[in-house]
């Protein structure tokens, strides 16, 4: 069986990421399935999510286990065979936690989505589905403990332009090869 590729796009919150996932998608030849911190969130009541939008307390939603539990599914995603891209906007310790384990048991590339936080702060006044502030909480815990493989500034381009700069760097990169990786080569 061939070892999945994940393609992990980390940024701030409101830096483009989902919608460069999507376009991703459609531009790489294989396929991938896109599985995102947001999805977990999803789930989750309409009232829970305004509550946390807003800011409040969701200590009683065990809101805080969802990094926990997201990172296992990717595992047990990975662990099928999937090739994944995920995306998340957790802190660089939170990500060494969870992250850890699954890049180096995988063949994960490390892609950053940055931007800055004057057009973060624009992009998340825009959406009713941020909690104020998040933008610039993100951008002050992201980009200094992590090694990024590829680093995107979502604000110079479109998220097509963003996914098509992203396909091509994977082309040439050792661990992306088509179909996934043997892992008979990988031991």
């Amino acid at each position: 069986m061939k070892e999945p590729t994940i393609i992990y796009l980390h940024g701030p919150s409101s830096s483009g990421k989902t919608q460069i996932a999507q376009e991703l998608q459609e531009q790489l030849p294989d396929f991938f399935l896109r599985f995102a911190l947001d999805t977990i969130f999803e789930g989750f009541p309409k009232s829970v999510l305004h509550r946390k939008w807003d800011g409040q307390d969701l200590s009683d939603t065990r809101c805080p286990s969802v990094g926990r539990g997201y990172h296992a599914c990717v595992h047990a995603l990975a662990g099928t065979g999937f090739n994944l891209i995920i995306d998340d906007d957790l802190p660089d310790d939170v990500v060494g936690r969870y992250m850890g384990d699954i890049i180096e048991r995988y063949n994960v590339i490390v892609i950053g989505v940055h931007c800055p936080l004057d057009e973060l702060t624009k992009r998340e006044a825009q959406r009713p589905d941020r909690t104020a502030g998040s933008a610039k909480r993100g951008f002050e815990t992201i980009r200094e403990g992590i090694q990024y493989d590829l680093v995107i500034d979502s604000s110079q381009k479109t998220p097509d332009q963003a996914a098509s700069e992203i396909a091509r760097f994977l082309q040439g990169h050792p661990r992306y090869p088509r179909g996934g990786v043997d892992k008979s080569d990988n031991q």
